[in-house]
């Protein structure tokens, strides 16, 4: 028996061939009356020849069926390899997906300065919220331009409005 490395395919033909051996077994002791000998071979009768050979045709379909399968998944793997397959990138994987702590999405809560908070707070809510998808989300324009609904260059103008309006309120202040 052929024997198909990584599958649970084999372990099925191998249930398979033993079931259609069992069930040879049984057909035979079922119609041993019907059996005759011929030049000192065994002879079946018709109904156990075709038996016989619908149990070789699905043992033969299954075994190629399988062997194409674990081609095509061979081939699947080489081409489309996981990144947790490599080892050295292991332990950056797992530490990048399992952050137990959650980035918050305003900008207003990442701003440690006081002159700068209050700066912030002066800006218009949209200003705001764009600054947070540009900078916290690392969005470009036009992503934020889709998730808000306006065009790329309405974005890009309240961005750098705002930006200056931030730079004038901390000279001011200091």
């Amino acid at each position: 028996m052929q024997t198909i490395s990584r599958t649970g395919v084999s372990v099925c033909r191998f249930f398979f061939y033993g079931a259609a051996y069992m069930y040879g077994c049984l057909m035979g002791a079922q119609h041993s009356s019907n059996l005759s000998i011929k030049k000192g071979g065994l002879i079946l009768n018709k109904e156990d020849e075709v038996n016989r050979r619908f149990i070789k045709y699905m043992a033969n379909l299954i075994l190629y069926n399988s062997i194409n399968y674990d081609r095509k998944r061979r081939m699947k793997d080489s081409r489309f390899p996981l990144t947790l397959d490599n080892d050295e990138n292991l332990e950056s994987v797992l530490l990048t997906v399992h952050d137990s702590e959650s980035v918050p999405p305003n900008l207003k809560d990442h701003i440690t300065d006081h002159s700068l908070y209050q700066a912030y707070e002066s800006l218009s809510a949209q200003q705001q919220q764009i600054l947070s998808f540009a900078y916290v989300q690392a969005l470009n324009d036009k992503e934020i331009a889709g998730l808000m609904g306006v065009s790329q260059q309405n974005v890009s103008k309240h961005r750098l409005k705002a930006l200056s309006k931030l730079r004038s309120l901390i000279t001011e202040g200091e």
